[in-house]
């Protein structure tokens, strides 16, 4: 238990100690055997030496007495204020926004913040890699410093000391070794108590993409190339493919799509696809990008 001193005489009436913290008053009066301390104006037992150590917030006032048994005045008080050694630590977590393939980097930024109402100290974030996402580096961290354990797959964030409504960041690479919906966790602590623990942990899931989709293709009867082919999209027999003209409007819709589109009918240009598929997880992952038609031989 952390603790002060206080010695009577030195300008202070009032102290103030954070809970779990003590402190000490004392007082010297010459010719004096013995004192009596007060709490609130009530005696404190046993207490009846020059000094007593609190940790309750109260008034304080000591008597003292002399070889003859002559009390003293009532020294000047003193209070002691307990407050509560809170922080509100908080942290967030978010993955880039864009579309990322299974193998493909891609960047998780944390953020973490302390909103008081006590500086925050020896702050530290620990993110848990899932076994389908592989860490690869920090590419920046604005305060302390971060260690990755490959045994643990935790990545340890060391922020240190955070300022009343001060925050820190930190932005890392990694890649998903597989296609699916991917949940990644981080959590932060810090020495004080904090008040709020529901902004403690911070998750964020992202879809990785496993099918690699073409942006163009030429329906011009060369043999190459002539139908708009979605490779391996047979590991995905339920699935959906709707394309959009740029109006808006849908020239091809096909449930259990099999590759066979040929954009029969369809002018050269941009068109917008929207692919939904079934991975064996029983979980649809959604695709949509532009595609270009061109007919023209080349």
């Amino acid at each position: 238990m952390a603790s002060r001193s206080k010695a009577y005489g030195e300008g202070n009436a009032v102290i103030t100690i954070y809970k779990g913290q003590s402190v000490k008053l004392r007082v010297n009066t010459q010719n004096a055997v013995s004192y009596q301390w007060y709490k609130d104006g009530q005696i404190v037992g046993g207490a009846t030496t020059n000094s007593l150590t609190v940790s309750v917030s109260g008034v304080y006032t000591v008597v003292a007495f002399n070889q003859e048994g002559c009390a003293s005045d009532a020294s000047a008080a003193v209070e002691v204020k307990v407050i509560d050694n809170l922080v509100d630590v908080g942290i967030a977590k978010r993955s880039e926004n864009k579309q990322v393939r299974e193998n493909e980097p891609f960047e998780y930024t944390l953020n973490v913040r302390n909103k008081g109402p006590l500086v925050a100290t020896n702050v530290v974030a620990k993110d848990t890699l899932p076994e389908k996402l592989e860490y690869l580096s920090v590419n920046n961290v604005s305060s302390g410093s971060a260690n990755y354990d490959p045994t643990s797959r935790t990545l340890t964030w060391s922020v240190g000391e955070l300022a009343i409504n001060g925050s820190a960041e930190l932005t890392y690479l990694a890649r998903a070794l597989n296609h699916g919906r991917l949940t990644n966790t981080v959590s932060v602590s810090s020495k004080q108590d904090d008040a709020n623990l529901a902004d403690n942990v911070s998750s964020d899931t992202k879809n990785i993409l496993g099918l690699e989709i073409p942006n163009v293709f030429t329906p011009n009867g060369d043999g190459f190339n002539d139908t708009f082919i979605i490779k391996d999209l047979n590991k995905y027999p339920e699935n959906e493919l709707v394309i959009f003209n740029r109006w808006g409007n849908s020239v091809f819709q096909e449930k259990n799509y099999h590759n066979e589109w040929p954009g029969t009918g369809l002018s050269e240009g941009t068109y917008f696809y929207v692919l939904k598929v079934k991975s064996a997880a029983e979980i649809w992952e959604d695709y949509h990008g532009y595609l270009t038609l061109l007919r023209k031989k080349q």
